[in-house]
């Protein structure tokens, strides 16, 4: 399965292993991505490949800096891939989402942004 240029959204029930998926996918199918988590046991278990960033306390505004970091990253082909681990401790309802205008960004123009400039 390639997953690349896509999106995807692992959910299930505390403990189901949701992270540890998203870990495995993205280890096989990126070669430098960007993990966001608010558990600093992701951390100490991030794949290699990753550059994790632990946010245990974010405000939506302090997650729409991160994405644009992560838009500039990936333009500049630094890296190919954002695993969120549950967005839903930053983003608890529409007014947090409204705040993260990079985030909706990232949803609608991502496989674009690793495109080589002309």
């Amino acid at each position: 399965m390639n997953i690349k240029a896509q999106k995807l959204m692992i959910v299930g029930i505390n403990g189901s292993g949701k992270s540890n998926a998203g870990f495995y996918i993205t280890e096989k199918q990126f070669e430098r991505f960007i993990l966001l988590t608010p558990h600093a046991e992701d951390i100490r278990e991030a794949p290699k490949n990753s550059i994790p960033v632990l946010a245990t306390e974010m405000t939506p505004e302090e997650l729409n800096n991160v994405m644009e970091a992560v838009r500039i990253l990936a333009k500049e082909r630094k890296i190919d891939g954002v695993l969120i681990d549950d967005i839903d401790s930053f983003i608890t309802d529409e007014n947090d989402l409204k705040k993260v205008p990079a985030l909706k960004d990232a949803m609608i123009n991502h496989r674009h942004w690793g495109k080589k400039n002309k």
